[in-house]
């Protein structure tokens, strides 16, 4: 799951992850009610690189601290990009990530498992000014394939350390119970 790169105030943010944690609660109750191991992959929302058009970066850059002031330098920013407040994504995912990890029910244990993971895009694409769709003036979205591509390794890597044959066949058995209850 992700909120998406749609800046919100601060206020606005956690009223509407409030929200979104009372579905997950209920979501977890689901997957202990059917039996079936749940998984939670929260991605860290990424900023774009300003003036991506004009600084030309052509490979990963390896200096977080050099991007960080990139993002956070306000000149960098025209009228219209100001507007995405690249610069609080960080701040605002420190509030969500403190929020999904500190609610007591998610952490609970159940009688079948539940993962929660953090996927930190955050620092992955900070360091990949590189694959814009710069000619399009794009500087938050890459190109196809690409950097993005990580994150299916990633989710790849968390369903087969904590998924077994068992949970496969479960998921599987619960999809066709639900088929055969709407028919």
């Amino acid at each position: 799951m992700n909120r998406g790169a749609h800046y919100q105030n601060d206020t606005m943010l956690m009223t509407g992850m409030q929200k979104v944690v009372k579905e997950l609660i209920d979501w977890k109750l689901q997957c202990e009610i059917f039996n079936i191991t749940c998984h939670l992959l929260w991605r860290t929302s990424v900023p774009g690189h300003p003036n991506c058009e004009k600084n030309h970066f052509h490979h990963p850059v390896n200096d977080i601290h050099a991007m960080e002031a990139l993002v956070n330098d306000r000149s960098n920013y025209n009228n219209r990009t100001i507007q995405y407040h690249w610069f609080d994504y960080q701040h605002q995912n420190e509030l969500v990530v403190d929020m999904l990890t500190k609610q007591e029910i998610l952490q609970q244990e159940m009688s079948t498992p539940f993962f929660l993971e953090i996927i930190d895009a955050y620092y992955l694409n900070m360091l990949r000014p590189d694959e814009h769709r710069a000619h399009q003036g794009d500087c938050l979205h890459s190109c196809y394939p690409g950097k993005m591509d990580v994150y299916s390794q990633l989710l790849l890597h968390f369903l087969k350390i904590q998924r077994s044959q068992t949970d496969i066949d479960s998921m599987i058995a619960w999809q066709e119970n639900r088929t055969m209850l709407r028919y």
